[in-house]
């Protein structure tokens, strides 16, 4: 039997294979926002982290994709796994090595839940809390 370190080809598992003409560095900005509207909160599934105001910023930096995400509390027991969300969604469409970045200041505040995320919730069985108004 022939003995030897496995290659990166030998430990790929299916879920990191992409599609051989998959340029992810093609994707837009707002392809990556629209991408993110998909990922739903684990725990509240009725919401996706962008309508939940949790998503703060989306920037290329060369061929590397970085995300700004903000917790809706230090603590979020949920914050990790929202993280492996937004890689897996954005693996599946080629894009390797996403960056996270955990952005703790400023803190979330349910100012940042969109409309229509509060309809969404509403619907749910959640009382959102109400937006103030802007000044």
């Amino acid at each position: 039997m022939n003995e030897r370190e496995p290659s990166s080809v030998d430990v790929l598992i299916a879920s990191d294979r992409v599609p051989a003409n998959a340029h992810p560095e093609l994707l837009t900005e707002d392809a990556i926002w629209a991408l993110l509207d998909n990922v739903k909160d684990p725990e509240v599934p009725a919401v996706s982290v962008l309508e939940l105001g949790i998503i703060r910023d989306v920037s290329w930096d060369g061929k590397h994709l970085s995300v700004d995400v903000t917790p809706t509390y230090s603590g979020c027991p949920a914050t990790e796994l929202i993280e492996e969300l937004i890689v897996e969604a954005l693996r599946a469409v080629g894009i390797r090595d996403p960056q996270i970045n955990r952005v703790l200041t400023p803190a979330w505040t349910t100012d940042w839940i969109t409309e229509e995320g509060r309809e969404k919730l509403r619907a749910f069985g959640i009382a959102p809390p109400q937006a103030v108004p802007a000044k």
